[in-house]
């Protein structure tokens, strides 16, 4: 093997060819695309590709280069390599200089024991990260081949490190005894069985649903290092089986034509040989498993893959060449000088390319490997270490301010844009809510029936414009009813719009937990106040629901006011899988379901929502439905399901109007977000959820209210509207759910105009990190791109429905007004519903009055001023409250964290750590010169010991807390206050 820094000059030069040749492959897939933000120069596209999957490669190569040497050098794996490849296999063979036998023991337990650790921890992450069986299997099987690729080398080092404090015991001796190509061959589809029997392990104890997730992944961590081991002894068994094949080949290359023996060393004997041998070992394994599982991974994005694939097929190639060889000519400074240069350079271009938003858009946009690499810049340049940057599109206007970021809270009228979208947050005073005056014609207190239909589309309804006849009993309803041609969801997915349909906020403002491992969706938690609620307690409505889908069940917190909460139809779909690819039929049974309903509720007053889930991809067949069979594309199968659903609800309506019901039933149809059919170059797997496009976010909006006249509004409205215009048609003030972020829109409804142009918000976000936001209105669509690549698109609603053509930074004057107008409902919507209560007279540039005066000083940078103590006396049992003021005289160390210590007089304490202002601030966070009120409410239990109870306040960071200084200081706390605590 040649030295570390030949190889990783080689290498960067190896890698940086494959780069380009990936970077080249993309541009070809992606160059038709990029028309939508590259109408012409888009060979700057090219050049922004090439440059970054070069630096990326060159990077990569230098980094196997290196560690390749250095393992050639320090290791056993160098004369290893010489045996194998470098020297005629007929020659004398070497002494035995390897490491010692308890050496290698020893580094293989510890190996072994590390895999296990790490798989225990990656598994608890993956079953609380992701919640699809396969998909959690497959990770954590590939992680665990991943990982012992990696230990190996480790067994190298560590062998070669302990043999000399190991004196003793004999030496291995390494070597390969059969062809190396077969022996990597063989190797590889060990890691490969090995990996398979993880997943198949973990697959298994996942379908045991009574066992903790943490039992699950420390079962995984325990058995995961048998089962990769045994994968590696059957590898190692198969590998000496080959060796009568390469004993036979050798006996034959004596009477075989020179061509085919040189044919057979190249094959077999080669590095060239042995990357063969792997590629095959991988091919075939991984081929039949797509096979087997074909109908999820064909929904899967295959262009970073394909990248990978061209990538590790170009550096093997150059390597198998030689490639790079004229670079052992150079000094050893000169090798270095150019592996450093190489991924330099490229990476030097590539941020200058990349600077441009229509190049940058197009490429993560179209392309399969730009994002991550994008992702791993921002990683790599985030200065001070806040999960953004300022490079590349990282969005960080300060990467020197770990508080000033995309994803800051923005503190109103600070002078400070600590969110970076470019608008100042400010404290303006509530708007009024609209509300309009409720014809006498409309009944009193009528029926309320809320229909959501799946991923329904508002373009493949015939009342919407569509051609098919998908929807002639909906199409009928919008005729008799209010028809929104300008509706459009907040977000592209169940999660998010539902429980924003229910309770009429924006799905960022809705309460939820966000832990996984308490439910999947988010929990929406018992705060939030639902329509179902509103109806039954304020209005004494018999409430139930109807679903179909598992995200349903009780879990997940929207059954809060539901007299019945039936979703046992979920076991109609497949149960626990890929939310993206779900099958079966529920809507001839769910609207059986509403059907009894009606004949059983019909004389007293109800509020029934139903949500219909068969147009959720994927898409089945209705053979006793022929009309339902418009073709067999993906886009007719989807028809399809539009026209079953609208069977099914043409049923539903029937039941209605025999039942007596229809002049007194307000019937709410609405979809929860739209669907994609490769629209925007997007893959299968981003049909919806992801983005924010009119083809996944415009929906259907039909309200039937008897007595009002039929109307089409071309205003645009939102799914939160829809709550507030129900409160006002059953006559409840607007003021009496202040919670309520939408507009009752019932004077569009009447035909009324709006006083101002209306616009509607949405938003969405995930894992990746990523993050979007958009305002539509009438004539314009603009969407920020906020994480990861700090982007604007602006679209002409009018001119370019499908939204193909993007117009930002063409200094439209539309684009600042919508930016501007964006960026403020950005930062009105972080504001906390409680916002203005809690800030209200407790922070101030000035000093502020208290009754008694403290002045101890804590971390030198924090003075606890004074106290308020509300409750000198309190009984045992009751809350005990007080008012801290603190003042920041100097910049406080970031992350420490304000602590407060109630402790009775038997040495009981209460731990009341909380962030200042109710959680709003954390003490890091309070500038210098700043005087802050917190307000502090801790509850007694009963059986508090009486007599004197003190607070104790200061500052912590683990593992410890910062000195206290003052006349009520300890050494590490102030004591704020003593209050009697009595029976």
């Amino acid at each position: 093997m040649h030295s570390p820094r030949g190889l990783g000059a080689r290498g960067a030069l190896v890698g940086a060819l494959a780069g380009l040749a990936a970077g080249a492959l993309d541009f070809g897939l992606a160059v038709g695309k990029a028309a939508a933000f590259l109408p012409s120069g888009r060979g700057r596209l090219l050049i922004f590709l090439c440059a970054l999957y070069g630096a990326a490669g060159a990077l990569a190569g230098l980094c196997v280069g290196l560690g390749a040497g250095g393992l050639g050098w320090a290791t056993d794996l160098g004369p290893l390599w010489r045996r194998a490849f470098e020297k005629n296999r007929d020659a004398p063979e070497e002494a035995p200089t390897g490491a010692r036998a308890i050496a290698y023991a020893l580094a293989v337990v510890l190996a072994l024991a590390a895999l296990g650790v790490a798989i225990h921890l990656f598994a608890l992450d993956a079953l609380h990260r992701y919640h699809n069986r396969m998909l959690i299997a497959a990770v954590v099987g590939a992680t665990a081949a991943g990982i012992a690729v990696g230990l190996a080398a480790l067994v190298m080092l560590l062998a070669a490190a302990l043999s000399p404090l190991l004196p003793f015991g004999p030496r291995v001796r390494l070597e390969l005894r059969a062809p190396p190509a077969a022996c990597a061959g063989a190797w590889s589809l060990g890691l490969i069985v090995g990996g398979a029997a993880v997943a198949a392990f973990l697959f298994s104890l996942e379908s045991r649903w009574r066992m903790p997730i943490p039992l699950k992944a420390l079962n995984t961590g325990l058995w995961a290092p048998a089962l990769i081991a045994g994968g590696l002894l059957l590898a190692h068994g198969g590998a000496r089986l080959l060796t009568a094949l390469a004993r036979r080949l050798r006996k034959r290359d004596g009477d075989a034509p020179a061509a085919h023996c040189e044919w057979q060393r190249r094959l077999l004997f080669t590095p060239g040989g042995a990357a063969l041998g792997i590629a095959v070992s991988l091919a075939a394994p991984t081929a039949a498993a797509m096979a087997v599982e074909w109908t999820t991974v064909r929904q899967l994005d295959p262009r970073p893959w394909l990248a990978l694939l061209v990538a590790v097929a170009v550096a093997t190639i150059a390597a198998t060449l030689g490639c790079g060889r004229a670079l052992g000519q150079l000094r050893r400074g000169g090798r270095a000088l150019f592996a450093i240069a190489l991924p330099g350079l490229c990476l030097l271009l590539a941020l200058s390319s990349g600077r441009n938003d229509r190049v940058r858009k197009s490429a993560i946009s179209f392309t399969g490997a730009t994002g991550p690499l994008v992702q791993a810049i921002h990683a790599a340049t985030d200065l001070d270490r806040d999960g953004y940057s300022s490079v590349l599109g990282g969005g960080d206007c300060d990467d020197f301010d770990s508080t000033v970021h995309p994803g800051a809270f923005d503190w109103p009228d600070d002078g400070i844009d600590q969110d970076c979208n470019g608008h100042q947050a400010t404290l303006a005073p509530p708007r009024p809510r609209s509300h309009a005056a409720v014809p006498s014609s409309v009944p009193e207190a009528p029926n309320v029936m809320l229909i959501t239909i799946d991923a329904l589309r508002a373009d493949h309804l015939g009342c919407y414009g569509y051609a098919r006849p998908t929807t002639p009993n909906l199409d009928a309803l919008a005729r008799e009813s209010v028809r929104f041609s300008q509706a459009w969801a907040h977000a592209p997915s169940t999660r998010y719009s539902v429980p924003a349909i229910l309770i009429g906020r924006y799905p960022s403002t809705i309460a939820v937990n966000p832990d996984p491992r308490v439910h999947w969706p988010p929990k929406v938690l018992p705060e939030n106040r639902l329509i179902s609620e509103i109806l039954k307690e304020d209005l004494g409505y018999h409430t139930s629901a109807f679903l179909s889908y598992y995200y349903f069940e009780p879990g997940w917190g929207l059954n809060q006011g539901f007299d019945d909460y039936d979703y046992h139809l979920y076991t109609l779909h497949s149960v626990g899988g890929d939310p993206a690819a779900t099958r079966g039929s529920s809507a001839r049974q769910l609207a059986d379901e509403d059907i009894d309903y009606i004949a059983k509720h019909k004389d007293q007053k109800f509020f029934l929502w139903t949500h219909y889930y068969d147009t959720h991809y994927m898409f089945a067949r209705h053979p006793d439905q022929p009309v339902t069979n418009f073709g067999d594309r993906e886009i007719d199968l989807y028809d399809g399901e539009i026209r079953y659903t609208d069977i099914e609800l043409g049923r539903v309506f029937d039941a209605l109007k025999q039942a007596g019901l229809w002049d007194k039933t307000i019937i709410i149809i609405t979809s929860d977000h739209g669907d994609g059919f490769g629209e925007h170059g997007l893959p299968k797997s981003q049909r919806h959820g992801y983005h924010l496009y009119r083809n996944e976010t415009k929906v259907p909006l039909i309200i039937h209210v008897p007595g009002l006249p039929p109307r089409v509004v071309d205003e645009p409205v939102g799914h939160i509207d829809i709550l507030p215009t129900l409160l006002n048609l059953l006559r409840l003030p607007a003021s009496s759910e202040p919670q309520l972020l939408g507009d009752s829109v019932l004077g569009l409804m009447l035909g009324q105009k709006s006083p101002e142009p209306r616009k509607v918000f949405q938003e969405v976000w995930y894992e990746g990190p990523t993050s979007r936001k958009a305002v539509v209105t009438h004539d314009w669509h603009l969407i920020y791109n906020v994480v990861p690549d700090d982007t604007i698109e602006l679209y002409d609603e009018r001119s370019d429905p499908d939204e193909n053509h993007d117009l930002a930074g063409d200094g439209l004057p539309e684009e600042r007004e919508l930016r501007s107008a964006l960026a403020g409902w950005m930062d009105e919507s972080a504001l906390p519903p409680d916002f203005r209560a809690r800030v209200h007279d407790n922070i101030s540039k000035s000093p502020m009055t208290f009754s008694r005066k403290l002045g101890d000083t804590v971390g030198k940078t924090l003075t606890i001023e004074g106290v308020d103590v509300k409750t000198p006396s309190v009984r045992a049992g009751q809350p005990l409250e007080l008012a801290l003021y603190l003042h920041a005289t100097g910049p406080i160390p970031e992350g420490y964290r304000f602590f407060t210590h109630v402790v009775g007089a038997d040495g009981r304490q209460i731990n009341a750590d909380h962030e200042l202002l109710k959680g709003l601030m954390p003490v890091w966070q309070l500038k210098p010169g700043t005087w802050l009120r917190d307000r502090i409410a801790v509850q007694l239990p009963p059986n508090w010991a009486p007599g004197a109870t003190r607070v104790l306040v200061g500052l912590w960071k683990t593992p410890k807390r910062a000195p206290a200084l003052g006349p009520d200081s300890s050494d590490d706390a102030v004591r704020a206050a003593t209050v009697t605590v009595t029976r």
